[in-house]
């Protein structure tokens, strides 16, 4: 962080020098935790490995490979994992920018399965969870999650705004007036709906699969502009209301299923990505 605010100041300088006391740093916690390189692929507690990544401890040239043995390790265990109370946002980050924000999903699952067995989740607090969930607009499958366990309700709720919602704040904003929309369609999942408050305003992404078709709709306030992602198998079959995106006036394509959009109602339709 104060590398990216030094290079934001302008100072390369401090930014050179934060850079390799960051760099050292992370050697010598690598160099007394080797096993956040080498985990037992079977364990099922991911939180020091998922931090490690997420937060940027792992080298670059290495952080591909730790990736996908974390997923590996996931998978091996299908999904019934655990990541302590502050390695589940780093887990569900590292899963989604990973593009295995369905392993993400499955696992809150197993979680919510695993809570739900306790004799602390209680039927009120079921009951209290599955009203959140409704108004969230996720399946009621994930609700006593948000109660429950009530010390993995920041890391639901990122995830649910960052990967289902796909809303994200661009490095270079200024004044909060640009986001950049890349919400994610998860499989076993037929909607979702998340809204965002910010400074100017409300921000709302919502989609749902119709047959073989995704209806995806983004709300943008008055003063932002927004990047927005269209997750579909085939980028020509994008469309905004009743017309082609490259028709639109209000849309300039960026690339394939991406647009710059000012504020506004969008109602985008285009062939799911699955």
């Amino acid at each position: 962080l104060a590398c990216e605010l030094a290079q934001l100041a302008g100072d390369d300088a401090s930014a050179r020098r934060t850079e390799k006391l960051r760099l050292h740093i992370n050697g010598q916690l690598l160099a007394r935790h080797p096993q956040l390189l080498a985990a037992d692929p079977s364990s099922r507690y991911m939180g020091p490995r998922a931090m490690a990544i997420a937060w940027e401890v792992v080298p670059s040239d290495r952080r591909r490979a730790q990736v996908d043995r974390l997923i590996e390790s996931v998978q091996a265990n299908a999904c019934e994992i655990d990541a302590g109370a502050l390695g589940w946002s780093a887990l569900l980050d590292v899963l989604a920018d990973s593009g295995s924000a369905d392993l993400a999903y499955q696992s809150l699952c197993q979680l919510v399965q695993s809570a739900e067995r306790s004799p602390s989740a209680t039927r009120s607090m079921a009951s209290r969870s599955r009203a959140a969930s409704r108004s969230t607009g996720t399946t009621s499958t994930l609700a006593p999650s948000v109660r429950a366990v009530d010390l993995r309700r920041s890391a639901m709720n990122r995830w649910l705004m960052r990967s289902l919602g796909g809303i994200q704040l661009t490095r270079d904003t200024a004044g909060c007036d640009k986001l950049m929309l890349m919400p994610q369609v998860v499989p076993g999942l037929s909607w979702a709906k998340v809204a965002f408050d910010s400074v100017r305003g409300q921000v709302i992404v919502s989609w749902k699969r119709r047959g073989n078709l995704l209806l995806l709709d983004v709300t943008v306030p008055s003063g932002l502009t927004a990047v927005v992602h269209v997750p579909t198998r085939e980028p020509g079959s994008v469309a905004e209301g009743s017309r082609s995106v490259l028709v639109s006036r209000e849309i300039r394509t960026v690339g394939p299923g991406i647009y710059r959009e000012t504020s506004g109602l969008y109602n985008f339709t285009a062939l799911a990505p699955d």
